[in-house]
């Protein structure tokens, strides 16, 4: 005699998919025993599930599939998997037991199982190596001692809850002492445009481009991926346009107007800004991180 009766294979009880903003339908693995058993989240939001599908396949050993009404949006992280209720339905009476209820019952205990498998093999946990003593575990401090703190471990290993590094207890090189002591964005923009131009390597050599100095720049892409703009003098409203868009390329753009020659700039319409916005350009050093993507180059202030 053939048994049809739902079946739980070894395997852990959740699947993610990266939607493509027109798949509709996604498959998962892993049996269920009644639509309500499945959930589904988008992205990384575990507190709130998502809506507006249908569940097929309930009762079958090989799993089923959900079905959106709206296809989610692509690159949107898609996660299916089986959360059944800690709860027993089911009591036993004297006499005869039906060999269904007793392997229904049986089958949600090794899925309940599996679930629980899924939960420790994505938590922080020892090694079974560990040298600790395995048997104390790793408990947190309480809420109101690890309460606005960072998560330490003492010189035995043992968690414990941490204000950080006090000042002057890290040494670091001159560099970063210097970028850390900076007071605001405006003088650390400056100082890494001066350490760019300090490396020759940045400027010189194959796919890159010699130092600008105009009153409009002229930015060929065909010439090379890294560009110094140093207005002349007095240049007052300088222009800089584009040539040779190559899809990809990338690189940094550099304007020295420490002199102060210039006392304004206009980009080309294919400068796209995010909600940057137009960037102003100080009488200083201003370096902007650059990456053209088809028919427009993006460019942001670093």
């Amino acid at each position: 005699m053939t048994s049809e009766h739902i079946r739980i294979g070894d395997i852990l009880p959740v699947i993610q998919y990266v939607a493509n903003g027109s798949q509709v339908d996604f498959t998962f693995p892993f049996p269920i025993f009644q639509a309500s058993d499945l959930k589904v989240y988008f992205d990384d939001n575990t507190e709130a599930e998502a809506s507006g599908f249908t569940v097929n396949g309930t009762g079958e050993t090989d799993g089923g599939s959900v079905s959106f009404s709206t296809a989610p949006a692509a690159q949107r992280k898609v996660t299916l998997t089986r959360e059944l209720p800690i709860e027993r339905t089911t009591d036993f009476q004297e006499g005869e037991f039906r060999a269904k209820v007793l392997n229904d019952e049986f089958d949600k205990i090794i899925a309940r199982m599996q679930e629980l498998d899924l939960a420790s093999s994505t938590a922080m946990r020892l090694a079974k190596t560990d040298s600790s003593d395995l048997s104390k575990g790793m408990v947190l401090p309480d809420r109101d001692t690890r309460a606005g703190n960072f998560l330490s471990f003492d010189q035995d290993g043992t968690p414990v809850a941490s204000a950080g590094v006090a000042p002057g207890d890290v040494t670091v090189s001159a560099f970063w002492g210097s970028l850390i002591d900076d007071s605001d964005s405006t003088a650390l923009n400056a100082l890494v445009a001066a350490a760019l131009l300090a490396g020759d390597q940045n400027w010189t050599g194959s796919q890159r481009s010699p130092f600008v100095a105009a009153n409009d720049a002229v930015l060929d892409f065909n010439a090379g991926q890294n560009f110094l703009i140093t207005p002349a003098a007095s240049a007052g409203a300088m222009s800089i346009t584009f040539d040779n868009l190559a899809d990809g390329q990338g690189g940094n753009i550099v304007i020295d107007n420490a002199s102060g020659n210039a006392n304004g700039f206009s980009w080309p319409s294919t400068a796209d800004f995010g909600n940057q916005g137009p960037p102003t350009v100080e009488a200083e050093r201003t370096v902007f991180a650059y990456m053209i993507q088809g028919a427009t180059v993006d460019v942001r202030r670093i």
